[in-house]
């Protein structure tokens, strides 16, 4: 994506993404690359990220990683932790690392990144750690797995590279900023079957695709006029319309630039989508976790034994 934001592309970069898309777009019957050996997929890296007022919800995250990961490595992005709570992670977690998020270093040239509301820094969380270790596994802090099961996303995330779940019913232009539409030369009225996707929980594998679909998040994360918008609203044909999802909102238009969408039909009143490609339902049709924003955990890692 150049300065003017103008995507170049021709007709071997649309047979590439057209083959990528049709992969996952066939009702979930095509054969899967499953066929490959389990012991060939690259091991997943957990990324989490909280500053001090989450910081028990995170806690509750890493309880069920122990459960169901406890060979895995946690990457925890400090985005403001006290110091008491950075020594309790390194002393309890021993498959935990800490990373220092940059602030002072990015807002130098986007100075909303530091207000944590807006989710600005999650890109750059994701992206960092995408380069570091190549397959990760990226949770908000109020997301508890519920299973070790994650093989079949992890395997399609070689040919697709980026997985979310999407949210039926929720049409992507009744949580999104009319003005960020705008920002990426599009009209609110082209999303309107389009299902939001869940911004908590992605699956992401560096591939030549996904190194394009972080650039241009990540270039929205940058402008205020794409992942803010504070003079717009939201507009759907809806009966209701919801507030704008910031770092949500934004991927969900950067993800419908890169693949296809799934099949629309009509059920009397209501409208149905066949699960994007990028959606995880894809390649497994189970819950591989829960959110519980409610449920805190403050005493788990104090009572644990020592790393």
């Amino acid at each position: 994506m150049p300065d003017n934001k103008k995507i170049e592309i021709d007709h071997t970069f649309i047979d590439y993404l057209r083959k990528i898309s049709n992969y996952l777009l066939d009702g979930l019957g095509n054969k899967r690359t499953n066929t490959f050996q389990v012991e060939c997929i690259r091991k997943p890296v957990f990324v989490l990220a909280c500053d001090q007022s989450y910081f028990d919800g995170l806690q509750g995250a890493i309880h069920t990683l122990d459960t169901y990961w406890s060979d895995h490595r946690i990457i925890v992005y400090d985005l403001g932790i006290s110091s008491e709570q950075e020594t309790l992670l390194r002393t309890k977690c021993a498959q935990c690392t800490i990373i220092k998020f940059p602030f002072s270093s990015i807002e130098k040239y986007a100075s909303h990144i530091g207000i944590l509301k807006y989710f600005a820094f999650k890109p750059f969380v994701i992206q960092d750690a995408l380069r570091r270790y190549g397959t990760i596994i990226y949770a908000d802090s109020s997301v508890r797995f519920n299973s070790n099961s994650f093989n079949p996303v992890l395997i399609d995330n070689y040919i697709r590279g980026f997985a979310v779940r999407e949210l039926p019913g929720h049409s992507l232009s009744c949580y999104t900023h009319t003005d960020t539409f705008t920002w990426f030369n599009q009209s609110y009225r082209n999303f309107e079957n389009i299902y939001i996707a869940e911004g908590g929980f992605l699956v992401v594998t560096d591939t030549f695709l996904t190194r394009l679909i972080m650039k241009a998040w990540l270039t929205c994360a940058l402008e205020s006029d794409c992942l803010i918008t504070f003079k717009s609203q939201t507009k759907c044909n809806e009966t209701f319309w919801s507030k704008h999802h910031y770092d949500q909102s934004a991927i969900g238009i950067v993800l419908t630039y890169f693949f296809f969408q799934g099949n629309k039909e009509t059920r009397g009143n209501q409208k149905l989508n066949d699960p994007a490609p990028y959606d995880m339902f894809t390649s497994i049709q189970r819950s591989l976790y829960d959110i519980n924003r409610n449920v805190d955990e403050q005493y788990y890692l104090s009572r644990k034994r020592n790393a």
